[in-house]
């Protein structure tokens, strides 16, 4: 199509038009994603089980519960059909990457390092086999583009099960 339209004025407008759209897309699904990773975490310190595993003090947890009023409700993806505007009280992907780089900064302070990397392995394990999507998981492990793609493909095949535990076994490692 690109070697006979290649030269069509147009087309290449059109295509230019598409690539900014996808790399609008593109950056919106990865603050989105950070920001969902952040607030997990914060909602995981609200769970009795994480606070005692963490030995997380009162003004830990009040400084949490502080820090988690200060972040945004979860927004809806904005509409793609019909308009390319954002709707005005949804921030866009760099606002949203910096409200999650603050309160992720805001979190390492209240927390201790331990505390912290315990957090972080909750999460994970929490997540069961979408913790390949994480980029750190990805990075620590050193997967190459086929590994995270025959990943990716394996998770598509025999994806979670009617209650979401991974491999459609009930409630996830061990049943």
């Amino acid at each position: 199509f690109l070697n006979e339209h290649g030269n069509d004025a147009s087309i290449n407008e059109e295509l230019t038009t598409a690539r900014a759209r996808i790399t609008e897309v593109l950056a919106e699904l990865v603050a989105t994603d950070k920001m969902f990773r952040v607030q997990f975490n914060i909602q995981l310190l609200s769970e009795m089980p994480v606070q005692r595993d963490l030995q997380l003090t009162p003004d830990q947890f009040d400084e949490v519960q502080q820090l988690r009023a200060t972040l945004p409700a979860p927004a809806p993806p904005p509409q793609t059909q019909g308009s390319n505007q954002q709707p005005t009280n949804r921030p866009n992907s760099a606002q949203m990457i910096r409200q999650a780089n603050d309160a992720e900064a805001a979190l390492d302070s209240i927390l201790t390092e331990a505390q912290s990397d315990r957090l972080r392995q909750i999460s994970l394990q929490l997540g069961g086999a979408r913790a390949f999507d994480d980029p750190d998981v990805i990075a620590a492990l050193k997967l190459s583009a086929q590994q995270t793609e025959a990943i990716r493909r394996i998770r598509t095949t025999f994806g979670p099960g009617p209650d979401g535990g991974p491999m459609g076994r009930p409630g996830g490692p061990g049943g």
